[in-house]
C-alpha cells in the first residue's frame, strides 16, 4: 500500500460510454493509454473495470461486457501496459449508480415516497437491495484478481429520500416503524430515518470493503466520499471512512470550494495523503472545453498547499481515442509541479491551526423544511433555497477565514480531540448528536472558545448548549427578514427565521434584533414596495457572549456570517475578528485576499509555509514585493529557509521571533521549509 505515499499525481480517464453504437470503444489500444498517462507525467493511474451503464472493461462472468471490446479484456492490458511503465495501476468501478444492475434486479431501483425512480440515463439501485449488493460483490471479487494496486468504488451513496421496497421492510425489520411521510426535525421518526440511511451507506461500504481485503488484503481500498458535501440527498456520513484508506472524491464548484473540500477531507481522512478529484473539463457535461492551463496549476498546487494528492479527470471519446495535445500540457503541468510535489511527498506534511470550522451531517437540518411532505422534496429546491444555511454559511466563512489569512483546519462528527484548538466554529449546525454536543462543551469548559450561529443544537423545546450560549430559546422565530442592530446604530440585514432567545442573566448582549413593521412579502401592509426595511427593535438578543468553565462562547442569532455581501462580511470579519486567536501572520491584512496561505508542519518538525495566489481571472496577476510576516511557533528557531520553486536555500530572515519571507513577484505560488 506504500503507492498511496508515494504518488501525488493521479489521473483518470472516465468511460461511461455506452455500447449501443457499433464504433463504440474500437480505436482504444491499451498501449496509447499507457502512453498518453506517461506523458502526463503521471504517477499513478485509474483505469475502468465497470462504468455507470453496467458495461464491463474486462470478460465477466457475472457482468455485461463492452459489446463493443468482441470479449477484448482492454483493463487487464491496460493494467500490464501500466505496470511496464512504471505507473502505478488503481482499478475503478461503480456501484448504485449501475444500470446493468438494476435492469437485472428491476426491484433494486430507488424510489420515492410515490413510487417514482430517478429520470433521465441513469438507473440508481437502492444500497439495501440485497441482490444488487451481492452481485457488486462478485463483480468486485473478479475485478481484484487483477495486479491492481488499489480499488475505488464509485456512487456510494443515494440519490433520492428512498421510500422502496428494500427500505420499508428493513426500516420495519430495524425500528419496528414504517417509513415517515413527512419531514419534522424534531420528529424522532424523521431523524431516525436520516440516520438509517446513514447506517445504510455505511454498511454498503463496509460489506464491500471486507470482501476486498479477504481477497487482496495488500491493495487500498476507497469509496467515493464527495457526496459528504452534498448531506442529506446524499445520505453519507463520517463513519464511511472507517471502510477506506483514505478521503477521495471529486468536486467541480471552484476554489472556494476546493479550499474548503481539501481542509474537509485532511479531517476526515485515515491515512494521508488524501485525493482531491477535478477535472480537465469546464465540468463532467461539457466533453471538450478545456480548462486553461493556469486553472489546471493552481488546482494542483492548492491540493499540495493543503497536504493532498492532486488528481485530474480527463474523459475518453467514444471510439476510444484520447487527445494527446492535453497530454503533452499536463506533462508541461506536471513538470511544473515536481519541486512543490517532491517537497510535500518527502515530508509527508499536516495542516497546522488554532482555528477550526466545523463540519459534520448536523448541517443538514433546518427547521424551515419541517412539516414539508417528503412527496415534495427534491435536491435542487432545497439546496437553491435560502432555508438551509448550515452549509452555506460554513463554507463562506471558510472563505473569509481565508480572506483573513487565518490558518484554519475542519473538524467533525469524527474528530475526537478538539483541545488541540483555540476556537471552533459552528454555524447552524441543527443536528448535532449527544456526542458532538458533549465534545463542544468539554472544548470550551476547558478554556476553548466556541462561536455558534443560529439554530445550533436546537432539535427540540430549546438549545442543547443553551448553559454554553446563556441563552434560552422562547420556541418563536422572526419572520423571514431581520436586522442585526448595533450599539453604534448599524443595522446588518440578515434573511432567516432568527431564533428568538432570552438571555440568561451573566450573558453579555451585544447587539439586538430589529424587524420589520409587517409581515414578509404581504401584499397589501408593507413599508417599502420592494424591501422590509427595519422598523420594531426588539428586546432580544443578536450576539451575545457567555463565560462557561475556563472557556467562552459567542453566539449569533442569523445567518449573516453566511451572506456574501460587502456590508455583511464588514460585520463577519468584526465577530471573528472577536474570538480568532492571535494570528501567526503579522501581516495578514496587507497581503491580497487571493492568496490562500497554509502553514504545514513536516513529519521531521518542519515549518512549511505555502502561498498560492488562485485569482477568478486567469492567468493571475503578478503580487510585487509579496511578504509573509510569520510570527514562529514558541521554541522554534530555524537555521534555513528553502525556497522550494528553485531550490535555493538562505538563512532566515529573523527578528524578535518574527521570520519574513519575501518575494519580488508572486505568481502562481511559492512554497518555503523553515528547519
Amino acid at each position: 500500500m506504500t503507492w498511496m505515499t508515494e504518488c501525488y499525481s493521479r489521473t483518470l480517464v472516465d468511460n461511461h460510454i455506452a455500447d449501443v453504437d457499433p464504433t463504440a470503444m474500437s480505436k482504444f489500444l491499451p498501449q496509447e493509454y499507457a502512453r498518453m498517462m506517461a506523458l502526463a507525467g503521471a504517477e499513478s493511474s485509474m483505469v475502468y473495470a465497470c462504468d455507470h451503464n453496467g458495461n464491463c472493461y474486462y470478460p465477466t462472468k457475472v457482468g455485461h461486457q463492452h459489446a463493443g471490446l468482441h470479449g477484448r479484456d482492454i483493463f487487464g492490458e491496460t493494467v500490464q501496459e501500466l505496470h511496464r511503465r512504471s505507473i502505478v495501476p488503481i482499478a475503478y468501478t461503480t456501484i448504485t449508480f449501475h444500470n446493468d444492475s438494476v435492469r437485472r434486479f428491476p426491484h433494486s431501483a430507488q424510489r420515492d415516497i410515490q413510487g417514482n425512480t430517478p429520470k433521465g440515463r441513469y438507473l440508481i439501485a437502492c444500497p439495501n437491495c440485497q441482490d444488487t449488493k451481492e452481485f457488486y460483490r462478485q463483480q468486485i471479487s473478479e475485478i481484484v484478481q487483477y495486479p491492481v494496486a488499489g480499488l475505488f468504488i464509485d456512487m456510494t451513496f443515494w440519490d433520492m429520500l428512498c421510500c422502496c421496497d428494500n427500505c420499508r421492510r428493513r426500516f420495519r425489520e430495524h425500528y419496528g416503524a414504517e417509513l415517515p411521510e413527512v419531514i419534522d426535525w424534531r420528529d424522532p421518526l424523521w431523524r431516525t430515518y436520516v440516520k438509517f440511511r446513514e447506517e445504510s451507506c455505511v454498511e454498503l461500504a463496509k460489506e464491500l470493503t471486507e470482501q476486498v481485503r479477504r481477497l487482496r488484503p495488500d491493495i487500498t481500498v476507497v469509496h467515493q466520499f464527495a457526496g459528504i458535501m452534498s448531506l442529506l440527498s446524499r445520505g453519507q456520513c463520517g463513519q464511511m471512512q472507517d471502510y477506506c484508506e483514505y478521503a477521495t472524491g471529486d468536486f467541480y464548484c471552484g476554489v472556494e470550494q476546493h479550499r474548503f473540500g481539501c481542509k474537509m477531507f485532511d479531517a476526515y481522512t485515515h491515512h494521508h495523503p488524501y485525493e482531491y478529484m477535478t477535472s480537465r473539463c469546464v465540468n463532467l457535461y461539457d466533453h471538450t472545453s478545456t480548462k486553461s492551463d493556469p486553472e489546471l496549476f493552481l488546482h494542483a498546487l492548492t491540493t499540495l498547499a493543503n497536504t493532498g494528492a492532486y488528481f485530474f479527470i480527463d474523459a475518453i471519446n467514444p471510439d476510444g481515442t484520447l487527445e494527446e495535445p492535453f497530454y503533452r500540457r499536463l506533462g508541461d503541468i506536471n513538470a511544473r509541479l515536481k519541486p512543490f510535489r517532491q517537497a510535500i511527498r518527502s515530508r509527508q506534511p499536516r495542516l497546522t491551526a488554532q482555528t477550526a470550522l466545523y463540519f459534520s451531517p448536523a448541517l443538514e437540518a433546518s427547521h424551515d423544511i419541517d412539516g414539508m411532505p417528503m412527496a415534495e422534496w427534491h435536491e435542487e429546491a432545497i439546496m437553491s433555497s435560502t432555508q438551509v444555511d448550515g452549509p452555506r454559511e460554513t463554507t463562506h466563512i471558510g472563505k473569509l477565514l481565508n480572506a483573513l489569512h487565518v490558518p484554519w483546519k475542519v473538524v467533525t462528527e469524527t474528530s475526537r480531540n478538539l483541545q488541540d484548538f483555540q476556537t471552533v466554529i459552528v454555524a447552524g449546525a441543527v443536528n448535532l448528536r449527544e456526542e458532538e454536543v458533549t465534545r463542544l462543551r468539554e472544548f470550551v469548559r476547558q478554556g476553548g472558545t466556541l462561536l455558534a450561529t443560529g439554530k445550533t443544537s436546537l432539535l427540540d423545546k430549546n438549545f442543547e448548549l443553551a448553559d454554553l450560549f446563556g441563552v434560552d430559546y422562547t420556541g418563536k422565530d422572526t419572520d423571514l427578514a431581520c436586522y442585526n442592530q448595533l450599539p453604534d446604530g448599524r443595522l446588518v440585514f440578515a434573511k432567516c427565521h432568527a431564533p428568538l432567545v432570552a438571555p440568561r442573566p451573566d450573558t453579555k448582549v451585544l447587539a439586538t434584533l430589529n424587524v420589520p413593521k409587517f409581515p414578509y412579502n404581504d401584499p397589501l401592509r408593507y413599508a417599502s414596495i420592494h424591501s422590509n426595511p427595519p422598523g420594531m427593535p426588539l428586546d432580544a438578543p443578536a450576539w451575545t457572549e457567555h463565560a462557561f468553565g475556563k472557556g467562552r462562547c459567542m453566539w449569533l442569532a442569523t445567518n449573516v456570517l453566511g451572506v456574501p455581501q460587502a456590508s455583511q462580511e464588514e460585520f463577519a470579519r468584526e465577530v471573528l475578528r472577536s474570538v480568532l486567536p492571535i494570528n501567526p501572520i503579522v501581516n495578514a491584512e496587507e497581503i491580497p485576499q487571493a492568496v490562500e496561505i497554509t502553514l504545514l508542519r513536516g513529519s521531521q518538525g518542519e515549518l512549511i509555509v505555502t502561498a498560492v495566489n488562485f485569482q477568478q481571472e486567469l492567468p493571475p496577476i503578478p503580487i510585487h514585493d509579496f511578504k509573509i510576516r510569520l510570527r514562529l511557533p514558541e521554541g522554534f528557531a530555524p537555521t534555513t529557509v528553502l525556497k522550494v520553486s528553485d531550490g535555493t536555500t538562505s538563512a532566515p530572515a529573523l527578528q524578535n521571533g518574527i521570520l519574513t519571507l519575501a518575494l519580488d513577484d508572486l505568481a502562481y505560488g511559492e512554497f518555503w521549509v523553515a528547519k
